[in-house]
């Protein structure tokens, strides 16, 4: 038996824009859809900004007239889709290649979903192979996940490649290219370091100055992989006790660490500091140069005194030059977005032409 890979109707999917829906209101979404599919196939990928499920329809018909009993806010309810056919294999092609994400064209993504089906391969499936239903569910999901993975490929190679830097983070990586084996000082410890420092640690010895060791610790760690490289330093100030040390995230004690010299070192400014006290921490080093310095401080847009002081002969990049590369690339990655969308609807009516073998039809899903 044959047919279009949409011809499985008997399936559906259930989107959820986690960012958009309530703690409360997600728990008891989550807590139905896991009652009504305990004991029926499907597929689960979670992330931290959706969740999406695909199940027979019987079973997300069920949710969805169970939807009204929740108790959910529009706003909630605004952010819950139910599709099927080839909208539904649309929109998880557009979800698995970036076209939904804050950073258009993200890889990481398209990793989650692979290994999400991965697990949905190698897990509970196993232990149900001998049922008709399961089985059949089986052979659909697996005609998709493997049809969806190619046409993400095509769409990414064709539309997706080279957007550009469109974090702090990733221009960050970028500006440091060409800078491998420098030893990178950030100061600061707060929302943008956190944005900067996972970008990095990884291929750099990084240095975190910061005010509250606990804090950042507590604040950073979470971010970091076994391969960061990463130890933080307290800024000197009058009532600091431990100017000296320095902490290793992941280690168990605080260690002595002096900052041996490289061929190059590299500051990124992510602290609401003047110039004055960026001057007065720095004096505090012994007055290292800086090969390179990206200066992310709105203040420095203000302050009076030119960050030159601090570096003297170094090449400095302002938050208005960083910035204007992030929108610059903002701007292309829209631009290849659109022509990505459009380029989903032409897979979608190229499978819709193509013939899927179907053993067990589709009246068993």
């Amino acid at each position: 038996m044959f047919g279009c890979i949409f011809d499985a109707i008997d399936i559906q999917m259930i989107h959820i824009s986690a960012a958009g829906v309530s703690e409360s209101g997600l728990a008891r979404i989550q807590n139905r859809f896991s009652e009504l599919l305990c004991s029926a196939p499907h597929f689960r990928w979670q992330t931290c900004l959706r969740h999406v499920v695909v199940a027979p329809s019987e079973q997300v018909q069920e949710f969805r007239r169970e939807l009204s009993t929740l108790k959910l806010t529009d706003a909630d309810l605004s952010k819950v889709e139910i599709l099927e056919g080839g909208v539904a294999y649309g929109r998880l092609l557009e979800l698995i290649c970036g076209l939904h994400s804050p950073v258009v064209g993200e890889t990481e993504v398209l990793g989650q979903f692979k290994e999400a089906h991965s697990n949905f391969q190698q897990g509970w499936l196993e232990r149900n192979r001998d049922a008709a239903m399961f089985s059949a569910f089986d052979q659909v999901w697996r005609n998709w996940a493997s049809a969806l993975m190619e046409d993400a490929k095509a769409v990414r190679s064709r539309h997706l490649l080279d957007l550009g830097s469109q974090s702090y983070g990733s221009v960050v990586r970028r500006e440091l290219k060409a800078l491998a084996g420098s030893e990178v000082e950030v100061l600061g410890s707060g929302r943008l370091a956190l944005d900067i420092i996972p970008f990095i640690a990884a291929k750099f010895q990084v240095t975190i100055h910061c005010r509250d060791l606990v804090r950042a610790r507590e604040r950073l760690a979470p971010a970091l992989t076994p391969q960061s490289r990463v130890r933080m330093r307290p800024i000197r100030n009058e009532s600091s006790v431990a100017v000296g040390t320095a902490v290793a995230l992941g280690a168990s004690v605080v260690a002595t660490v002096s900052v041996e010299p490289t061929e190059a070192r590299v500051l990124v400014v992510a602290a609401p500091m003047t110039t004055s006290e960026i001057l007065g921490w720095w004096r505090s080093l012994g007055s290292p140069q800086f090969t390179k310095v990206l200066d992310l401080r709105a203040e420095g847009r203000t302050d009076f005194i030119p960050l030159e002081l601090v570096v003297p002969g170094g090449d400095i990049r302002s938050l208005d030059q960083v910035f204007g590369q992030i929108e610059l690339s903002a701007a292309r990655a829209k631009l290849r977005r659109e022509e990505a969308l459009v380029e989903v609807q032409k897979l979608i009516r190229s499978r819709a032409a193509m013939a899927y073998h179907r053993p067990f039809g589709w009246d068993d899903v």
